[in-house]
């Protein structure tokens, strides 16, 4: 089986633990196991906006323009 769309959901850190900065962490991981368990580099996200700066510190880079989710605003971004 081969996945040419890797993608990684949802990260999430309880707001009283953001303080950690366990969210690069679990980040760090998820990049790691796609590279390890499917041989990829290439992995598309949708973004929240805001987080913008937090992906880039990741290596990704924005692909489209702003849309709407659930009505916030998000970016699609890629990494590799």
């Amino acid at each position: 089986m081969t996945f040419d769309n890797n993608s990684i959901g949802t990260v999430v850190i309880d707001f009283n633990y953001r303080d950690k900065k366990w969210g690069h962490d679990l980040m760090r991981e998820a990049i790691a196991g796609i590279k390890s368990n499917f041989g990829k580099d290439k992995i598309t996200i949708g973004a929240q906006l805001y987080l913008k700066k937090f992906y880039e510190s990741h290596g990704f880079v924005q692909t489209s323009e702003m849309y709407l989710e659930d009505d916030i605003p998000h970016i699609e971004m890629q990494r590799g």
